[in-house]
Formats: structure tokens, sequence, C-alpha cells
């Protein structure tokens, strides 16, 4: 009787084992399946992080040349403003020398002043009727003897031959102010003066020789 319980108290220890060690596996295959699981998991979100990667570097290289490309517009741009720039300082220049000759003209000749507004409008005027000058010595037209009326004749002749010429002198000015436009001022060249040049001392010489044989001879 007694091995009869000492048999069956190992055999329920051993079944206790039993489950107790089953217990234990299953415990153990959970833990592999979880560490499986969360390998998984980082492995996908360092596969996410290394496109995210690649993407950024894409994005960067996309970004420098795209400011490339902005740095070279912005420098032609910069040239083309200096270009602009120095095209405006030369018409500027250009019209202040066009604005001194014709106040010359004008002072010198009303009549060359109404060219040149013409030409720099670009458009002729009509030409002005011609203007009878009457000394206060000088009686009327109606009042003068036969003898005087060959003077007026010539003159005639003159203004006619004055109103044929005009035409020519203003589109020959047109077309000297057109080449001014199109031919920027060139910069003045500037020239040492102190020293006399080699030319300027061969003529000289050429000058004090030719004087010197002329009183010689």
């Amino acid at each position: 009787a007694s091995a009869r319980r000492r048999s069956s108290e190992a055999e329920a220890r051993l079944a206790a084992s039993e489950r107790e060690a089953g217990g234990r596996v299953e415990s153990a295959a959970a833990a592999v399946e979880e560490a499986e699981a969360r390998a998984r998991a980082a492995e996908a979100e360092a596969e996410a992080a290394r496109r995210e990667a690649a993407r950024a570097v894409r994005l960067a290289q996309s970004l420098e040349a795209e400011l490339g490309s902005q740095s070279r517009t912005v420098a032609s741009l910069e040239r083309e403003a200096a270009d602009a720039v120095g095209a405006r300082v030369a018409a500027i220049q250009y019209a202040e020398e066009l604005r001194e000759a014709l106040e010359a003209h004008t002072a010198a000749d009303p009549a060359a002043a109404l060219l040149g507004i013409a030409a720099l409008s670009g458009s002729a005027p009509p030409p002005p009727p011609p203007r009878r000058q009457r000394t206060p010595h000088q009686p009327p037209p109606q009042k003068q003897q036969q003898g005087q009326r060959r003077p007026q004749t010539q003159q005639r002749t003159q203004r006619q031959q004055q109103q044929q010429q005009k035409p020519r002198q203003q589109q020959q000015q047109q077309q000297q102010q057109q080449r001014r436009r199109r031919q920027p001022p060139s910069p003045p060249r500037w020239k040492d003066c102190s020293r006399p040049s080699h030319t300027s001392q061969t003529s000289a010489d050429t000058r004090r020789g030719g004087r010197g044989g002329g009183g010689g001879g």
C-alpha cells in the first residue's frame, strides 16, 4: 500500500512538472513570436526611414540645382540692369548734347531750331511761309516805283531757292540725327598734353626749317 501511495505521488508530481514545463514552453514560444513581430516592425520602420532619407536627398539636390539656376538668373539680370543703366546714361548724355546743339542752333538761327525739333520728333514740319523783311526807311511794296521792282524779284528768287533747299537740309539733318541715335557716343579719349608728341615736334621742326629756308632764300 505504501508503494502504491508513493507511485501515485510520483505520478502526480510528474504530471505537475509536465504541466509546468508545457506552460513554460508556451510562454517561450509566445515570447519568440513577439520578438519576431517586433523585429519585423523595426525592419519596416528602418525601410521607411531609408526611403524618407533618399527622398530628402533628392529634394536637397533639386533645391540646390534650382538655387544655382536662380543665382545664374540673378547674375544675368544684374548684367542686363547694368547694361540698361549704361545705355540710359549714354542716352541722357546724347540728349544733353542734342539739347545744347539745339540751343546753339536756336540762338543762331530759329529755322535751324525748327529743323532740329522736327528731327528729334521724327516728323518734318511744313516749311514756314517766307517773311518779307521791311526796313523803316523802305516804303510798302504797293507804293514802290517800277525801277525798284527788280531787287524784289531777286529777293523772291532767292527765297524760292531757299525754300527748295530747306527740304533737302531737313532730310540731311534727319539722316544725321538717325545716325547719331544708332551710334552711341564714344567715351572721351584723354590725352597727355603736358608732353609734346613726336608728330608735333616734327611739324614744329618742319615749320622752323621752312621758315629758316625761306629766310635764307
